[in-house]
């Protein structure tokens, strides 16, 4: 087996479920770092968090901000949504990827 890999349809299909996805946000953590972490992205740091928002407000300050109210939670997701799974991924790898990114787990033979 290996472990969880990035893909269009795993992104739409955790965006989709936007409600539960907000259920689950810890005060300190924001929904595009649970999405990563779920996507199998290691520990996101808000800092990453941070770049990643910034990439998709096109570099706008004013979208920098932990997401603490679910109305914020719930717009955020519909636009990730609205971005199409295709792009989310390219983002999400931009900025998660690299050394943050889970290795696939070796086969034991």
């Amino acid at each position: 087996m290996t472990t969880t890999t990035l893909n269009a349809r795993l992104v739409t299909e955790l965006i989709q479920n936007q409600y539960s996805l907000v259920r689950e946000v810890k005060p300190t953590m924001t929904l595009v770092g649970l999405i990563a972490e779920k996507l199998g992205y290691p520990n996101p740091t808000f800092e990453h968090d941070q770049a990643f928002i910034t990439r998709l407000g096109g570099g706008s300050p004013d979208i920098l901000k932990e997401f603490t109210g679910d109305t914020t939670k719930h717009a955020i997701c519909r636009s990730l949504m609205e971005l199409g799974s295709g792009v989310l991924q390219h983002e999400l790898d931009a900025v998660y990827g690299g050394p943050f990114r889970k290795k696939p787990e070796e086969k034991k033979g």
